[in-house]
């Protein structure tokens, strides 16, 4: 929304009945620049809040498009690290990148225990070239990086502690759909973090 129009169009009905009246009586409206002034000046209100309104939605979007660590919401640290690559349109990946808060499935091979068709809720978090948990979510994550890989149900940590391992290749999945491919870099909580709810405390998950 223009604030000079939308504060203009609030007013502009009372020059446009000056003016036609000043065409019917030439001596209606002996001061007509100054009412015309006037009129500008009543706008302003209108303008300056429409500014005032911009501003504030800026900030509050700002504020709310801000993705929160998973780290301090759940009160312990990633499982483990990858780096990873979305895959291409041409090689069968997504039309457009994701943002942070992506919930892809996860699926490495393991000959000895998963079958093929089997994917985890193991969801990214996705990392800037420092490092550093991206905060921003409204624009897109890079198409190659690294991303921090949290298992979401608990319990299933022991069942992938002694599968889950530096040099390991997985994919994000949607669906049956491979859409980016990664390799494990480190593993960070794996074999510490909770393997049972009760343990979960004050974390948001344990509410889920």
């Amino acid at each position: 929304m223009n604030p000079w129009f939308s504060g203009i169009c609030l007013v502009l009905i009372f020059p446009i009945t000056i003016v036609y009246e000043a065409s019917l009586d030439t001596t209606s409206h002996n001061l007509l620049p100054f009412e015309l002034i006037i009129h500008f000046v009543f706008a302003l209100p209108a303008i300056a809040g429409v500014y005032i309104g911009r501003f504030v939605f800026k900030k509050t979007t700002k504020t709310a498009t801000m993705h929160q660590p998973l780290e301090q919401r759940l009160n312990y640290q990633a499982d483990f690290r990858v780096k990873y690559r979305f895959f291409a349109v041409e090689e069968g990946g997504r039309k457009t990148l994701p943002y942070q808060g992506y919930r892809p499935a996860f699926w490495y091979n393991n000959d000895q225990s998963h079958i093929p068709t089997r994917t985890f809720i193991i969801w990214p978090e996705f990392e800037d070239q420092q490092g550093n948990v991206i905060r921003e979510n409204s624009q897109p994550v890079r198409s190659s990086g690294t991303a921090r890989m949290w298992i979401i149900t608990p319990q299933m940590r022991a069942y992938h502690r002694d599968k889950i391992r530096p040099g390991l290749n997985g994919y994000l999945m949607e669906g049956s759909r491979k859409v980016a491919e990664c390799e494990v870099l480190e593993i960070v909580g794996l074999n510490t973090n909770p393997i049972h709810r009760s343990e979960l405390k004050n974390s948001n998950l344990a509410h889920r």
